[in-house]
């Protein structure tokens, strides 16, 4: 049996438009670069996952989301394939935002781009796929990696 640690939150934002996902191809993080991921972190002390995303998509995208134009659309619970760890995430869908999703933090993100849904770059992070499929089939909780 895998050594299991603490359980860890993370907040997700999937910013949509016209049919499309806006992804960041990772760098220089040591966890899958090379690979697509959503506008993501972990959750900070004292901080709800809906203020978590709102700080992440600053840090990350350089964009300013409002909390009414956040809502939760699935939750994930998995087990982190780079520690073993048990992760619980929170998917955010955001149709309006403020400012125009761009790098904001060259040192660990080296691309970005609007996907189609259905067309997602294969070489996106494997439990963001899985989530994306969950989510088109309307999916409010999946699990992932569990063995």
């Amino acid at each position: 049996m895998k050594k299991r640690f603490g359980q860890i939150g993370e907040t997700i934002l999937v910013l949509k438009k016209a049919g499309k996902v806006f992804l960041g191809r990772r760098v220089n993080t040591g966890y899958h670069d090379g690979e697509y991921g959503l506008v993501a972190g972990h959750l900070e002390k004292g901080e709800t996952a809906r203020e978590g995303i709102i700080r992440e998509a600053k840090e990350e995208a350089g964009i300013i989301v409002s909390p009414k134009d956040l809502k939760l659309i699935h939750t994930l619970h998995r087990i982190s394939d780079s520690d073993s760890s048990t992760r619980i995430g929170f998917f955010w869908e955001c149709l309006k935002w403020q400012g125009e999703p761009h790098i904001a933090e060259p040192d660990k993100c080296d691309k970005v781009g609007w996907f189609p849904l259905n067309k997602i770059p294969t070489n996106t992070l494997p439990y963001v796929k899985h989530a994306l499929k969950e989510i088109k089939k309307k999916k409010i909780y999946s699990e992932f990696n569990w063995k």
